[in-house]
């Protein structure tokens, strides 16, 4: 029942933050007396649940469910905005003008 709205919940919203570098989760919350269960691989886009103390609760596109340290999430929303930036410094002639990708030579008016 859970995971279906989770997986409900994750087609409605879309992931929300990113996972910055490989991190350890806890599938009972970040007080367990237990080793992690596993850990997030950098890269792995994530829906944020929620918030306890310096823990996020979040799921991953593949199903895992777990807390782990807020500090290793990133902003989708950030993310994808630098990556943009990134592309427009890329693609921006020094006159200050930006290049058209789909015309060779041309630049944006």
């Amino acid at each position: 029942m859970v995971g279906g709205l989770l997986v409900g919940l994750a087609l409605f919203v879309g992931c929300t933050h990113v996972i910055e570098r490989p991190t350890p989760y806890y599938e009972d919350g970040p007080t367990q007396l237990a080793p992690p269960q596993g850990t997030f691989e950098a890269g792995t886009r994530v829906l944020l649940l929620g918030r306890e103390g310096s823990y996020a609760n979040v799921w991953s596109w593949s199903g895992k469910r777990g807390y782990v340290w807020e500090g290793a999430l990133g902003s989708i929303w950030a993310a994808r905005s630098n990556a943009e930036q990134r592309r427009k410094s890329e693609d921006a002639d020094p006159r200050g003008k930006e290049f058209d990708r789909d015309t060779p030579g041309a630049y944006v008016e």
